[in-house]
């Protein structure tokens, strides 16, 4: 990768999440996954107009949720 396209490449932010009420929600149901079940959080999430493939995918797998980090400006070492 050269220069240019290194730093358009860290300029732009890197699936940024923009509905932080659905944010919320799936971080509500994902808490409580272990104490109620997966069909209790399904049905809180659909309850909550989550879309499916969202819930599904959080529900399904809560581990692999993506963190979201703001790109490093800095030198890298």
């Amino acid at each position: 990768m050269n220069a240019r396209a290194k730093k358009e490449f860290l300029l732009k932010p890197q699936h940024a999440r923009t509905n932080h009420k659905m944010r919320d929600l799936v971080d509500q149901a994902v808490t409580a996954l272990p104490e109620v079940g997966i069909r209790k959080s399904a049905q809180f999430l659909a309850s909550m107009r989550v879309p499916l493939e969202v819930a599904v995918r959080t529900l399904v797998y809560p581990k692999r949720r993506r963190a979201v980090k703001p790109p490093s400006y800095g030198r890298q070492r």
